[in-house]
């Protein structure tokens, strides 16, 4: 699947804009299974999360290295709750970052974002209500993080009649 999305100001004064989707994702495992969240191998290529209040809103940057929220190796989520944006992405000679779930002898879904895409949000949902807690992880490109509108980090402004656009897409593949 790939999406494109563009914003035009068809207004007479700049506008800011920032652009996001937040698909949810499952993966399945060798026996054909949903596999929960815990047992999903997550890659995501960025050296830097945001760190936020206890409103989610974005207070700094961190790098990952060394820290459980280091993804740019595979390896499990496990226990770990992620409602993480991150930023600094690795790309491909392509100019694509992408963010893989995977499962140990199962089939994979990468989510895949060109140079617009500056941030990805990484949610195991730990917040939602039981029946659907840890069941998918969330991998959403974003151009700005939350609060951009207030904060200005990575908001775009655009004048009149200019646009910005960008091309996301998701790739699975079967074991």
């Amino acid at each position: 699947m790939t999406v494109t999305m563009t914003a035009t100001n068809l207004g007479s004064q700049p506008a800011p804009v920032g652009m996001g989707a937040h698909p949810y994702l499952t993966t399945v495992g060798a026996d054909g299974a949903t596999v929960r969240a815990d047992d999903v191998e997550l890659t995501v290529p960025a050296a830097t999360r945001l760190e936020t209040d206890d409103r989610s809103i974005p207070t700094g940057a961190r790098a990952v290295a060394g820290e459980p929220f280091d993804f740019r190796r595979p390896r499990l989520v496990g226990s770990l709750a992620l409602d993480t944006c991150y930023t600094d992405l690795d790309r491909d000679p392509d100019g694509r970052a992408r963010v893989r779930l995977g499962t140990p002898g199962g089939g994979s879904v990468t989510v895949w974002m060109d140079e617009t895409w500056r941030y990805v949000q990484v949610f195991t949902g730990d917040t939602l209500g039981p029946q659907e807690r840890r069941r998918r992880i969330a991998v959403e490109p974003l151009t700005c993080p939350a609060n951009a509108f207030n904060s200005g980090d990575g908001l775009r402004v655009l004048e009149p009649a200019a646009s910005v656009g960008g091309t996301w897409g998701i790739h699975p593949t079967r074991a």
